[in-house]
């Protein structure tokens, strides 16, 4: 079936750290939690008129014909995990963080396609708990008279995006703003500097860049084509100082620093980047493989 092209939001949902909740209240009360608090989320998406098209464990995707309407259902979603958190007996600290943009996508039925959806995804995937991303191109979709404040938050690069890109927090309860008194441009260069190189690739990290995913999928800013590395394999990211590496994959991530004879095994867990050397993904690196990645690490003046 050939898809059709339209324009539409698209929002993500996500419940932040939801094993925290199962290891809190236990497996029967966690599950109870989360099913009521998508149930509430499916309630809050109709009511501003968005679709939810796809449920992928605790996330939820939406769609919208109107971008007003998507960050006012996303500042409900936000208010409504903040009651649901607090129970009736005991809270549960329940949170949620939510990414969005409006942009064309290619319908197939009810599905949607596109670089809007992973525009998305990957605002969702920048947004803290409790926090709401949306792109600086909805932004100037949204107008002055629009009933909500926006905060300038960051400005990464979005592989497929094309040069840099702002992102906006939703203000979504007055009491929860910050005054900021850092520059995002000096904010963004504080830091370290991370260089990667792997076949032809090369990504530096620092300033603009402050965040890369490594894995198998095409969506990743570094993809590996190898069965040992994972569609989602690890995520680099830096600023303040410091540089870390999250691995979220099957097989682990192994880090060798240069002049060293061993690797350290990451696996489902984060570690601290420093000087140079290799990552292997899904297994322990030499030069020449083809899941290494040559790192090094800069402090930024």
């Amino acid at each position: 079936m050939k898809g059709r092209q339209s324009k539409c939001g698209v929002l993500f949902v996500d419940i932040a750290d939801s094993s925290r909740l199962y290891r809190m209240l236990g497996d029967e009360a966690a599950r109870h939690l989360v099913a009521q608090s998508l149930r509430r989320f499916e309630e809050v998406v109709v009511k501003h008129g968005g679709t939810v098209v796809d449920r992928i464990g605790d996330e939820l995707m939406c769609t919208f014909a109107d971008p007003i309407a998507m960050v006012t259902a996303a500042a409900e979603l936000q208010r409504g995990a903040r009651d649901l958190g607090r129970g009736p007996v005991e809270p549960s600290e329940l949170s949620v963080r939510i990414g969005l943009h409006f942009g064309p996508v290619i319908e197939e039925g009810s599905r949607v396609f596109g670089a809007t959806v992973y525009t998305a995804k990957r605002t969702a995937s920048l947004a803290k708990a409790g926090q709401i991303l949306v792109t600086g191109d909805t932004v100037a979709l949204l107008g002055s008279d629009r009933g909500f404040t926006l905060r300038h938050a960051d400005r990464v690069v979005i592989k497929g995006m094309g040069g840099e890109q702002d992102l906006y927090d939703v203000i979504w309860d007055p009491l929860l703003q910050t005054v900021q008194r850092l520059d995002i441009t000096e904010q963004a260069n504080w830091g370290v500097e991370v260089s990667l190189r792997h076949a032809n690739t090369a990504i530096v990290l620092g300033g603009g860049v402050l965040a890369v995913t490594i894995g198998r999928g095409a969506t990743c800013d570094l993809v590996i084509a190898d069965r040992d590395v994972s569609w989602l394999h690890a995520r680099i990211e830096c600023g303040k100082g410091h540089a870390s590496l999250t691995d979220v994959s099957t097989n682990g991530t192994y880090v060798a620093a240069d002049g060293s004879s061993e690797a350290t095994l990451v696996h489902r867990d984060v570690i601290e980047l420093a000087g140079a050397g290799l990552l292997g993904c899904g297994r322990a690196p030499h030069k020449g493989d083809a899941t290494a990645i040559e790192f090094s690490c800069r402090a930024l003046l």
